[in-house]
């Protein structure tokens, strides 16, 4: 038995969000990219956005930036940073799990720009971002650096920028990417002694005012607790590969060896609660008695992905055990190709932004028996690993992603 999979993946190159880039005139250059100048500086009317050196956004209002009041610095902001570096997670590469929330974000709320945002002592660093290819601003510039400043954690809203004394004279404001909305929940992380950080936000972004409601609140709330989780799994990972490196002991090596995978099932398992969660607040919402149409396929979609993620936490789990020495049997059951293709599309299709201009096309050729026996969350597993990849990789006009048929053994095989 065969299967015949045809993706189609296209991008369009213009960006809503893309500005044209003068002549710099002002600026540094760091290796490949190019940076702001100090502080002070900006303040006295320097462009202040990093971009990468092929291009990117540019914020360049000098006669604009003058007016602008950056956020108070809170007195224990050194500190704070301190401890936000003591995470080493700044300036690391992109993360999925982290992605996967920004698209959440970027989808349930309906707006062009979603971050995981950290304030670091001179620049806000984004993890995580949808909808702008650059990777940090100047600290003074920030939204984000008031948001973290409220003694008791509290979601930040400006419903319009233009009206708010703190921002209305802001170069992001005035000039591209022209911020008329902005939301961010604080990451709140509390450290072994019991002290909370408001180490960033998790926050959406819009050129439009708009309004949110108390539940669309909690919903980014709800996010951005995920995002700490995300933040404390990493850390503890972290710090248990360190203790491993630090020992000579070839004893401590193997039974590192054997932690770690033990460690892998032990964060699947823990990943399911914030899970289950999120997957609680997204039927709330979807009850309320006015929940639109669109609001329901959006949640509709990102429950599709958290189903996704579970069977992620499930296979990590499974292959702990198989680590372990316990035997595994695949769960060979038959299904329709067509139901795993539909689901499929619809994960995509939460990935994915008008932005970029992506889409996604299946079929399955004439003659292809659509049911087929085999284990159906590995299969479902593999096929979106690889439309993962064609999405990530494609970064100019595409041609169709066609591979060779499948058929179950190659599947079977390949999940070894």
């Amino acid at each position: 038995m065969s299967v015949c999979l045809s993706v189609c993946l296209s991008v369009c190159l213009k960006s809503t969000l893309r500005a044209h880039r003068p002549p710099a005139t002002r600026l540094g250059v760091v290796g490949s990219r190019v940076v702001s100048p100090p502080r002070h500086n900006a303040r006295g009317g320097s462009c202040a956005w990093f971009w990468s050196a092929g291009g990117g956004l540019r914020v360049d209002h000098a006669s604009t930036m003058g007016e602008h009041i950056p956020a108070p610095i809170p007195a224990n902001d050194q500190q704070r940073v301190e401890f936000l570096r003591s995470l080493m997670v700044l300036d690391t590469g992109r993360e999925e799990s982290f992605d996967r929330i920004t698209d959440a974000a970027h989808k349930a709320f309906d707006v062009p720009v979603a971050l995981v945002s950290l304030v670091d002592a001179e620049r806000q660093w984004f993890k995580s971002c949808v909808g702008i290819d650059v990777d940090s601003t100047h600290r003074d510039l920030a939204f984000c650096a008031h948001a973290i400043l409220p003694k008791k954690p509290v979601t930040l809203v400006v419903e319009d920028a233009k009206e708010d004394e703190r921002f209305m004279h802001s170069a992001l404001v005035l000039g591209p990417p022209y911020i008329r909305f902005y939301a961010g929940a604080p990451l709140c992380y509390t450290d072994l002694n019991g002290q909370e950080w408001k180490l960033g936000t998790l926050c959406v972004i819009d050129s439009k005012p708009r309004k949110i409601t108390e539940d669309q609140i909690a919903m980014l709330e709800m996010l951005a607790r995920l995002v700490v989780t995300e933040l404390e799994l990493r850390m503890k990972f972290k710090t248990r590969v360190k203790e491993v490196k630090d020992s000579a002991d070839q004893h401590a090596v193997l039974r590192a060896a054997e932690m770690h995978t033990a460690y892998i099932g032990q964060v699947a398992h823990d990943l399911r609660t914030p899970l289950n969660s999120f997957n609680l607040g997204l039927e709330a919402l979807r009850s309320l008695d006015d929940a639109t149409p669109e609001m329901v396929a959006i949640i509709d979609t990102m429950k599709v992905s958290l189903e996704l993620m579970d069977i992620t936490c499930t296979k990590a789990i499974d292959h702990s055990k198989f680590e372990a020495g316990r035997d595994l049997a695949a769960k060979h059951a038959p299904f329709l190709l067509s139901d795993v293709l539909k689901k499929s599309q619809i994960v995509v299709a939460g990935y994915t932004h008008e932005s970029r201009g992506v889409t996604y096309e299946y079929k399955i050729d004439e003659g292809v028996v659509d049911s087929v026996i085999t284990d159906k969350e590995w299969f479902w597993h593999i096929l979106m690993n690889f439309l993962s990849n064609a999405r990530k990789f494609t970064t100019e006009v595409a041609n169709p992603a066609t591979p060779q048929s499948w058929s179950t053994a190659e599947i079977l095989a390949a999940r070894k």
